[in-house]
């Protein structure tokens, strides 16, 4: 009788491991949901067959673990960003979507808590950009948060947008903020 007991626990046992490891995937799976950012891919312009059709070589490379899904995000992030570059009719069409891509990229960033600083100062690079191609002749102002010594210290600094676009102030090197700077910059036509 011993033995069939044995024999029943290790049936049960191998049974709960291959559950637990069901399971496991698919909470995984559930963190880190690949179609909701295949969803933003689409809207920003990549074709849903290639993301269909890279997706499995990826995998295959790769693995199929939430890292390889979230370095194939990325690389698609990047693809977009060159594609955008080299398929723009104008300045303003590119850094006008590169931005959303951006953006795009700093939220996916934030959600797995990194740091995203150099993804903030490609956002406001854009932001300068897209304002020095405006015909309208404006004066840069820095917007500095009131919980970081740094940024009450750059708060209403104005700058112009020459200058803005030389220096790129922000985000602060100097910032202690937790999440990373959150300073911006505010446009005032001349």
């Amino acid at each position: 009788m011993k033995r069939r007991h044995s024999l029943i626990w290790t049936i049960n046992y191998y049974s709960f491991v291959l559950i637990t490891r069901h399971k496991l995937n698919t909470i995984r799976k559930m963190l880190f949901p690949i179609d909701e950012f295949k969803n933003r891919l689409i809207k920003l312009g990549l074709k849903e067959s290639t993301y269909d059709e890279y997706l499995p070589i990826w995998i295959k490379e790769y693995g199929d673990s939430e890292k390889s899904r979230k370095d194939y995000i990325w690389y698609c992030y990047q693809l977009l960003l060159n594609t955008w570059a080299q398929q723009s009719s104008t300045l303003e069409v590119m850094d006008s979507k590169q931005r959303e891509i951006y953006l795009q990229m700093f939220l996916f960033k934030r959600k797995e808590n990194k740091k995203i600083t150099t993804i903030q100062k490609a956002i406001n690079f854009c932001d300068l950009q897209l304002n020095k191609l405006n015909s309208l002749k404006c004066k840069v102002i820095i917007i500095g948060t009131r919980d970081c010594e740094q940024g009450i210290k750059i708060d209403r600094t104005e700058i112009t947008l020459e200058e803005a676009i030389n220096t790129q102030p922000i985000p602060d090197k100097q910032c202690k903020r937790f999440g990373g700077c959150v300073c911006c910059y505010g446009f005032e036509p001349l």
